[in-house]
């Protein structure tokens, strides 16, 4: 069943795409061929419902209830219809209030849009929850609506009642990771899947949510199967993908008792020139955060952990948002911006704007980046001087560094202001969600500063150094970070 605002909705080019190659996937061409779709359409004429009614598509989810939906389907004159919804609004909804586990009623006649018929199918659906077995609820719900059979008996056919359970809410965003395909790749949307198994890993879902103010937010999501699986969070530094994560998520998910988590990872706002026509703020960086959860239909995230600008994201998201969160992890960051923070990524900006390092974009078009030059400074600058080993730890800082050069110039300028004007301070004292803060050992004066942030954290957090790391320890020193966050979570 979908809802609709508007039926005109479904002779514009966004739905009708979706009905034809190459939107249409060959996959899907191949399923639906061996289905039988009996498609209708209704308009809702009436609704009536408890007070503080919340549709079951809403979050948080009704996970602890039973819930029933009861339809009753009458074939009536079409003239008739209006008196039929009054003696539902006048006789049969005031008696269904007085039964507890009534939610809601619903009345839709079928979309003609031919103009009237002498006859017309008239849809009532009633919905039941309460906290009872679903047998019980059933047979109660059946009790309950037998008498939508009353309805002037002499002229309308006796209604079919069928009971139906709630299987599942589709959402904005792929989000089963049980239900992977092996190597399916969408031809447009960007969109892909991969099931488990020896040779390809673990399962994954590499997807797309889009923000209210449109702003596209590619994610990727693996680890366990299960659809409530605990879900951790995982937020970037500025200037980089989420590669940065994968060697910590590799050894955190290889360990036994983590491989009940899910893990998300996405790419922040500015990572691309698609990053949105408002001020980009810590304040609009943890609502992004919040849109990847309601998207993926996630109540509460077991963790929220980020890095750098991602620390202060992911802080600031704890303080926002504290009911959508267990723990939070801020690494490497401040809880507010140094003074002369500004200059200092103007320099930044002015290094790449001089370089004028451009790119072929997935538009086909020409486009500015950061460059090498910016990339080389940074990278150093993140890293401690023994990770230039000539080894394979100086091979995953220059995949770093090639992430730096090729972030959007455009796309650095708007998220390079969230880092110069935010002060999270005033609300620290008063935070509530369970948290630690990490810090590479080498990491220039926050070692020391963020002893300081960390006791400022409610009623004070540990705050865990790891040495022999810079700015990025799930790079330099992944089995290390993957232990303290590990031992964390198995500490809720």
């Amino acid at each position: 069943m979908y809802d609709i605002d508007d039926m005109e909705n479904l002779k514009k080019d966004p739905y009708l795409l979706l009905r034809s190659p190459p939107w249409k996937s060959q996959r899907e061409i191949s399923v639906m061929s061996r289905i039988d779709v009996d498609r209708r359409l209704y308009d809702q004429v009436y609704s009536s419902a408890i007070h503080g009614y919340r549709p079951l598509d809403a979050l948080p989810e009704i996970k602890e209830n039973s819930n029933v939906l009861i339809v009753a389907s009458h074939s009536i004159p079409t003239s008739d219809t209006q008196k039929l919804v009054q003696w539902y609004d006048e006789k049969r909804v005031p008696q269904l209030r007085k039964e507890q586990s009534w939610q809601r009623t619903r009345i839709f006649r079928t979309h003609d849009e031919s103009g009237p018929t002498e006859a017309t199918e008239v849809i009532v659906m009633h919905e039941f929850a309460a906290k009872q077995k679903k047998d019980d609820l059933e047979a109660a719900a059946k009790a309950s609506t037998s008498g939508d059979r009353e309805w002037n008996q002499g002229q309308a056919q006796r209604p079919d009642l069928r009971p139906y359970e709630l299987h599942y809410v589709f959402g904005a965003a792929p989000r089963h990771l049980s239900a992977t395909a092996p190597r399916y790749n969408h031809a447009i949307a960007d969109t892909r899947t991969n099931a488990a198994n020896a040779e390809e890993g673990r399962s994954m879902i590499h997807s797309y949510v889009t923000t209210d103010d449109g702003v596209k937010l590619p994610y990727l999501l693996e680890g366990a199967l299960h659809p409530e699986a605990p879900l951790i969070v995982l937020s970037n530094s500025v200037l980089v993908d989420w590669h940065i994560w994968d060697d910590f998520v590799d050894e955190f998910l290889s360990q036994e008792a983590n491989k009940r988590f899910r893990v998300l990872r996405y790419e922040t706002r500015g990572r691309t020139r698609d990053c949105g026509t408002q001020n980009i703020t810590v304040d609009l960086l943890a609502k992004d955060i919040l849109d990847l959860l309601d998207q993926l239909r996630v109540e509460k995230a077991a963790a929220v952990i980020g890095v750098s600008l991602g620390g202060a994201t992911v802080l600031n998201f704890a303080l926002k948002y504290p009911t959508r969160l267990n723990s939070v992890v801020p690494c490497d960051t401040n809880s507010n911006s140094p003074p002369g923070n500004d200059k200092l990524w103007l320099d930044r900006i002015a290094i790449s704007e001089k370089e004028n390092a451009t790119r072929t974009n997935a538009n086909k078009a020409e486009e500015n980046i950061i460059g090498e030059q910016l990339a080389e400074l940074t990278v150093r600058r993140w890293a401690v001087p023994e990770s230039y080993d000539g080894g394979e730890l100086e091979g995953k800082l220059r995949q770093v560094k090639e992430s730096v050069n090729q972030n959007s110039l455009v796309g650095f300028k708007g998220v390079a202001k969230a880092l110069w004007d935010y002060d999270l301070r005033p609300q620290m004292e008063n935070a509530t969600v369970r948290a630690i803060f990490v810090v590479g050992g080498g990491d220039g004066k926050l070692p020391v500063s963020m002893v300081d942030m960390a006791k400022g954290y409610g009623t004070g957090a540990n705050l865990h150094q790891i040495d022999g790391a810079g700015h990025l320890p799930m790079v330099e020193k992944p089995k290390e970070f993957s232990t303290i966050v590990a031992d964390f979570l198995a500490q809720s």
